[in-house]
């Protein structure tokens, strides 16, 4: 028998997979990175949640799901982002804004959960070193940093301690929509 659903995610430095696999074994759901799915094959599932990192406004690996979005039929779409600075409503509408095309407007649940960097993540090969990089440089060059760059500067800098707000009581929205939807 087929699983009631599929949880796929993009994950840069760990907190998109955490939430994933808590997620897949709250509601005994099918896994899979997006790396590995087929896209044509996740249609055959009632709820498809996807999550992936947010970094200024986007989320990571979401293109993908809204490109295949003709494959997915009546199915529940939820999405969920991981990300490290606090947002609020206004930011939560600029993410909607730059992440969901109109035709979407009603055919999805979205839930940002709480993230969070490790020092060891920006230095060196590290999975966001290059963007640490990029934020030294617009800070060097004056140019506009977003608080979550700032944040990310500071902990590279170990001006501020590594945050790890990983919180799985932050899933209840995403857990009931799936349970409400099958």
């Amino acid at each position: 028998m087929a699983k009631d659903g599929i949880i796929l995610y993009s994950s840069k430095t760990g907190y998109s997979k955490r939430y994933a696999e808590y997620l897949a074994e709250e509601l005994d759901y099918t896994i899979k990175p997006i790396q590995k799915a087929n896209l044509f094959n996740v249609s055959c599932y009632p709820v498809v949640i996807y999550g992936g990192g947010l970094k200024h406004n986007r989320i990571d690996g979401l293109r993908g799901i809204i490109d295949g979005f003709k494959y997915l039929g009546d199915q529940t779409l939820i999405i969920f982002s991981a990300g490290l600075a606090s947002l609020n409503d206004d930011l939560i509408k600029q993410i909607k804004a730059h992440n969901f095309p109109e035709f979407m407007s009603d055919a999805y649940v979205y839930q940002p959960l709480p993230g969070g960097l490790h020092r060891k993540d920006c230095e060196g090969n590290g999975p966001v070193a290059k963007e640490v990089a990029l934020y030294l440089q617009k800070r060097d060059e004056h140019k506009k940093l977003t608080r979550g760059d700032k944040l990310a500067l500071a902990i590279a800098e170990g001006q501020t301690p590594d945050q790890d707000r990983f919180d799985t009581s932050a899933c209840a929205t995403i857990i009931q929509a799936a349970r409400c939807h099958v």
